[in-house]
């Protein structure tokens, strides 16, 4: 059974509500699903929606009396339109939903931890030029009490993370563009390692070597060295290009 929650929105001096399934919202605020229909388990926009236990009948709770469902003249006048799907996006995006306590801390924890791992790979210690310890990283938005928003996308959030944490933590994004030089026994797999950490450009290849520069968020320039060596058993002849 999906857990029933109510999405509210306030206009005209009156609510507006559709109950929706409180899962797979959390996935559709994370973009994992698209399709607003997939969410929704009213059929229809309620002043008062109370419970609803199926899509064809509306109970409100005991002792509230029965729900009422909104016109499509009023829907019209508050929301432009009487179309419900319409109606219902905007309840849903623009509107207030009370999701559990548990599934806020949740998606909290999943959240903070992906700000933390972007911020590791990306940022650096401008004093020594290294990449902050996760652990670091969580301990100081911890301390600066960063508030962090469980809904909107981790990349958004980190430059507002990173704003509040200077005060107390020395750090700065920064991307570096590495020059690399490779025997051509170990090119192919050395190209896949780079690529998959950033962008590779420049490439020449002759008979003996593979030559390329690749841009690396600064963050991620030990674990691209540690991974060409251990393809290369150490055979990379390596050169920061720029700091960008």
């Amino acid at each position: 059974m999906p857990k029933e929650i109510i999405a509210r929105f306030f206009s005209h001096g009156k609510k507006f509500e559709v109950l929706i399934d409180s899962e797979k919202y959390i996935l559709y605020r994370e973009g994992k699903v698209g399709d607003i229909r997939e969410i929704l388990i009213s059929d229809g926009v309620f002043h008062d929606i109370g419970k609803i236990r199926t899509k064809e009948s509306a109970l409100m709770a005991e002792g509230m009396g029965t729900a009422q469902q909104v016109t499509d003249d009023e829907l019209k006048i508050v929301f432009g339109t009487s179309d419900f799907l319409s109606v219902a996006k905007k309840i849903v995006d623009d509107g207030e939903v009370q999701i559990t306590v548990e599934q806020r801390r949740e998606l909290l924890e999943k959240k903070l931890k992906r700000i933390v791992t972007f911020i590791a790979q990306q940022a650096i210690d401008p004093r020594t030029g290294l990449p902050h310890p996760p652990l670091r990283i969580e301990n100081a938005i911890e301390q600066a009490k960063v508030r962090i928003d469980p809904f909107r996308k981790a990349e958004e959030q980190v430059a507002d993370v990173i704003k509040a944490l200077q005060p107390m933590l020395p750090i700065k994004i920064e991307r570096r563009r590495i020059a690399l030089k490779i025997g051509i026994a170990y090119a192919s797999n050395a190209k896949r390692a780079a690529s998959a950490l950033g962008t590779v450009q420049k490439e020449q290849w002759t008979t003996d070597y593979w030559f390329c520069e690749v841009e690396i968020p600064a963050g991620m320039q030990e674990k691209l060295f540690a991974d060409l060596n251990a393809i290369t058993h150490g055979e990379v002849e390596s050169r920061i290009v720029e700091k960008i």
